[in-house]
Formats: C-alpha cells, structure tokens, sequence
C-alpha cells in the first residue's frame, strides 16, 4: 500500500510539472513575443522581395452550361493500348496518328490504335527491359511535354534528361540541353513543359 501511495504521489507530481510547462509554454508572453516574430518576418519579407502585392479580384465563375455542363461522356469511351502503355503524358495528335511519351522513358508513336514505332530515350545498358527502365528513370528518363517542331522532329521535355530532339521515323535522338546544366547559377532539374517561339527558340518550364 506505501509503494502505490508513493507511486501514485510521483505521478501526481510529473502530471502537475507537466501541465506547469504547458502554461508556461502557452504564456500570454510567449505567444505575444512567437506573433511578434511572425510578423516582423512577414514584414522582412515583404520588404526585401523585388515584388508588389496588387488588389485582384476574380470574376464570377462560368455557369455549368454549354460546354461546361455536366455530362457522362467518358464513361463511353474506349479504352485504347491497356497495358501496353504505362503513364503517357503529353500527346501529340495528327490525324489518325498519335505520339506520346510514357513512364518508361519511351515516345511511341499510335497508328489507328496500333504502336506502329518505339524510341528509348537512352541506349544505357539499365534500359533495356521495362522492369530495369522504371527501376532507373533518372537513366533511362521520364518524358513529359512534347511538341512537333518539323516533319521529321519532335522536342521532349523529359524531367531527367533534360531537353531533347527526337526522329521517331529513324529511331534516333539526340540531347539538346542536359538535365543539370547550370541556367543562370541554378540547374536544371525537371524539365517539365515548353513552347517555340520561334523555329529555333523555346521557353520551358523547369
């Protein structure tokens, strides 16, 4: 009975330090001094950043009409290439025919619902099988945003290799701008979409 009343005055004890670290932590004083240094860090920030906040108020959202409205389409659509295409992303689309880039670091090229061309964006001996490509996408690459540039050239934006030029037609690619080039004393990271701006410009985001 003596060991329980002690144990029991013992932990009454540890309860009551316990709850007197909690008033002491969540102080009038404390929690006026942590607002203070939240604000006088927003205040910092604020000042010091090269950028001026401005008044925008949005418009009133579209009504769910026209081609808003709700509807059940794709509930009748048909399901093209289920599993032999992992994760495509950007989609080229001429006619009949489709490109695309998948999880796998491939561009694939879609006739009439076939793949009709396959190129892998990186030759490395741990690309040669799908099992090793998904273990190893920062090797075999990621493709995410692709655009047409000419009738035999298609730019890929891909998050690992960086930007590149692709012929499907011959099977062949060539890297443009290496993922990790230094840009302006930041490298490139994950190249992720882009736009031409003329023949021989684009702007990508990263």
């Amino acid at each position: 009975m003596a060991d329980k009343k002690k144990n029991n005055t013992q932990a009454q004890k540890v309860d009551k330090e316990r709850v007197q670290r909690q008033r002491s932590i969540c102080s009038p004083r404390n929690l006026f001094l942590a607002t203070f240094v939240v604000f006088i860090g927003c205040l910092v920030a604020l000042t010091l950043s090269p950028y001026q906040p401005i008044y925008y108020k949005l418009p009133p959202p579209p009504k769910f009409e026209g081609p808003l409205a709700v509807n059940n389409l794709l509930q009748n659509a048909e399901l093209l290439l289920k599993g032999q295409v992992i994760g495509p992303e950007s989609i080229i689309v001429e006619g009949n025919t489709l490109y695309t880039g998948t999880t796998d670091g491939k561009i694939v090229k879609i006739v009439n619902g076939v793949i009709t061309k396959t190129v892998l964006l990186s030759d490395h001996k741990d690309c040669q099988t799908l099992e090793s490509r998904l273990q190893n996408l920062h090797i075999c690459g990621r493709p995410l945003g692709m655009r047409r540039k000419d009738k035999d050239t298609i730019i890929v934006a891909d998050c690992y290799l960086g930007i590149l030029s692709v012929d499907v037609e011959k099977g062949t690619k060539k890297v443009l701008l290496p993922g990790g080039t230094i840009i302006e004393g930041k490298p490139l990271l994950f190249a992720d979409d882009f736009d031409f701006i003329n023949e021989d410009t684009i702007v990508f985001s990263d």
